[in-house]
């Protein structure tokens, strides 16, 4: 009986082994049959669902498309990016079920530009972030001299005593944001974008400023989708 056992527990011990080499993360090459399995199915299912994907079944939609169903490609020193997000947020008002998503895109070589959006990424999660997004549209126009200044007044008074942490954040910004700004700054690309806004849905692609209206007109219909800022 005792050696039956043995055996049984060397076995089981083989086998575990045997699943640690095949599932290492990263390395093992069970792990990367299973992942390329898994986009070819996101693959297929985005395809059916209407959403572009970048590649390897990549979406622009954080989580299920069913929490989102609007992407806006915008840039806080592009007027017109503040004219849609002010068309979005009364679309909103009027259609609640609608969750838009918003993906920064900063012009190359624009310091101020990654500073906003670095700003926006570091204080998204706070209670204020649908008026501190309209701040810093406004922000962008301010004048270089006083702009540091200006941004830390509008951080204050629309996040008293958080300010601090959120200017920190922007300058230092921890490594997972920078890499979600370079994320968002890098999907134009993907997708063969060329201006901002954009706005992407499925089966639908809004190049440019378009007006509360037209928005009405082609926002989805039917299902109820939960709210999301990203």
């Amino acid at each position: 009986m005792m050696k039956i056992r043995s055996n049984s527990l060397l076995s089981w011990l083989l086998l575990a082994v045997l699943l640690i080499v095949a599932f290492e993360p990263r390395r093992g090459p069970g792990t990367r049959v299973v992942a390329d399995v898994a986009k070819a199915v996101r693959a297929k299912w985005l395809h059916r669902t209407g959403w572009p994907q970048i590649r390897d079944g990549a979406s622009i939609v954080r989580g299920t498309p069913a929490t989102v169903s609007i992407v806006m490609f915008t840039d806080y020193e592009c007027p017109f990016c503040a004219a849609q997000d002010a068309a979005l947020d009364s679309l909103k008002d009027s259609h609640p079920t609608v969750g838009v998503a918003l993906r920064h895109v900063v012009r190359p070589g624009s310091v101020r530009g990654r500073t906003l959006a670095l700003t926006a990424l570091c204080a998204v999660s706070t209670e204020a972030w649908p008026q501190l997004n309209s701040a810093l549209y406004e922000l962008a126009r301010t004048p270089q001299e006083t702009f540091r200044t200006q941004q830390a007044t509008i951080l204050e008074q629309l996040l008293p005593g958080r300010a601090a942490t959120v200017v920190a954040c922007s300058e230092s910004p921890p490594a997972a944001i920078v890499r979600r700004l370079q994320r968002d700054s890098t999907l134009m690309a993907q997708l063969q974008l060329e201006a901002t806004p954009t706005l992407l849905g499925r089966r639908m692609k809004l190049v440019g400023l378009r007006s509360l209206a037209e928005l009405r007109e082609v926002v989805p219909h039917g299902g109820s989708v939960v709210e999301s800022s990203y």
